[in-house]
């Protein structure tokens, strides 16, 4: 189960990038960082209207005595405004030739994230990893099936694609139980719903406001080279959180110095993996993707996964100790950093000026955790003495 369940993260963040890989083989780097500006507005509008519903869902699940399906649903419909209001502000944005497709984009993407925390709690990762091959094979079988040459309205349609084929899945699981019935509209109760929205906009302004600089400044091919670049540092994170899996359940449990323990020696090996993966990524983009790193985005590279098996333990502590909320506002002040850090950087050094950003931006949720945590070992050591 973990197994099937670290295969569909890995392969799911890595989905745009095998796309990316078949596109750029066959000469069309251009068209694909054209591509890359519009998935990043996509990536915006999902991150604004799942507004946090996945971990707020999956800690509902375990607490709640409403049924899951039906706290789905109503978490549904209680998200649809923002859907609608996504949809409206396309209109200003995109094309007429791409505001169908987008919109349609937008809804079907809309449901898969709405039921996927659900299969997530009801452990559906073999379902989960196999609808996932499926879609990518689908979206790639309608790419490179036309004898004309590939066009942007043809990646966007692929993707269609992709999130239909995951849409029509779900019917295979929950039929007539996925379509909402109720059409009360209640805002107030969008509000236990903030706290992980917050922390899902923090997260992804210091993992991808580099990105979002970058398709803002740089020409097509620099977008499309930087795409591939930030998907290869989410897989190794990915890869990273995953290393700690097994560990999740004795963290809750060890004393500090144990859990000391566990965090030095998941930062010693994290020491020799990341040199590892920097090489891995190195050669892979060298070979698949024909473009080259320099010995500065290597380095920058390798710090910013490395930095990452230092922070995570941490993130974990404050979990531990019931002081997740301060995570939020760490996340936020980084995150609006990163932004202003990579509007400054990315001008002057490109590529590397969007790594260094990345790189802050991660650096300051550390510092941040490392004072917080001392401030919390400082009150427990106080309990305990008095």
């Amino acid at each position: 189960m973990i197994s099937n369940g670290l295969a569909f993260q890995l392969i799911n963040a890595f989905s745009t990038a095998i796309i990316a890989y078949f596109v750029m083989a066959n000469k069309y780097t251009l068209l694909w960082g054209k591509f890359a500006a519009i998935w990043v507005l996509i990536s915006l509008f999902t991150i604004v209207f799942n507004f946090g519903s996945k971990d707020y869902l999956i800690k509902e699940y375990s607490t709640s005595l409403t049924k899951a399906i039906d706290l789905t649903k109503t978490n549904m419909i209680l998200r649809l405004p923002l859907l609608l209001a996504c949809c409206a502000i396309s209109f200003f944005i995109f094309t007429l030739n791409e505001l169908l497709q987008i919109n349609l984009i937008l809804l079907s993407s809309f449901v898969v994230n709405s039921f996927h925390p659900l299969l997530i709690y009801e452990k559906r990762f073999k379902f989960l990893l196999f609808v996932e091959l499926i879609a990518i094979l689908a979206q790639l079988i309608f790419l490179f099936s036309p004898s004309e040459p590939l066009q942007l309205n043809y990646l966007i349609i692929s993707f269609l694609i992709y999130y239909l084929v995951k849409c029509f899945s779900l019917f295979f699981i929950y039929d007539t139980a996925l379509i909402p019935l109720s059409k009360q509209f209640n805002f107030y109760k969008l509000k236990p719903l903030f706290p992980f929205f917050f922390l899902a906009l923090g997260g992804m302004l210091v993992n991808k406001a580099d990105f979002i600089v970058v398709t803002a400044l740089l020409d097509d091919i620099s977008k499309a080279h930087y795409q591939i670049i930030s998907t290869f540092s989410t897989m190794g994170i990915i890869a990273a959180h995953a290393l700690l899996q097994p560990f999740m359940k004795e963290i809750y449990r060890i004393n500090w110095n144990s859990f000391k323990s566990i965090a030095t020696q998941y930062f010693l090996i994290g020491i020799v993996l990341s040199l590892l993966y920097t090489i891995l990524v190195y050669f892979a983009i060298s070979v698949l993707f024909k473009f080259n790193l320099s010995i500065y985005s290597l380095v920058l590279l390798y710090a910013i996964e490395l930095l990452f098996f230092a922070t995570n333990p941490l993130i974990f502590f404050l979990f531990r100790n019931d002081k997740q909320h301060h995570l939020v506002t760490i996340i936020l002040l980084a995150g609006t950093f990163t932004l202003l850090c990579a509007c400054l950087l990315v001008k002057s050094f490109g590529i590397n000026g969007a790594l260094m950003a990345n790189l802050i931006g991660n650096c300051l949720i550390f510092i941040f955790l490392w004072f917080l945590k001392s401030r919390i070992l400082k009150q427990l050591m106080a309990e305990t003495a008095y």
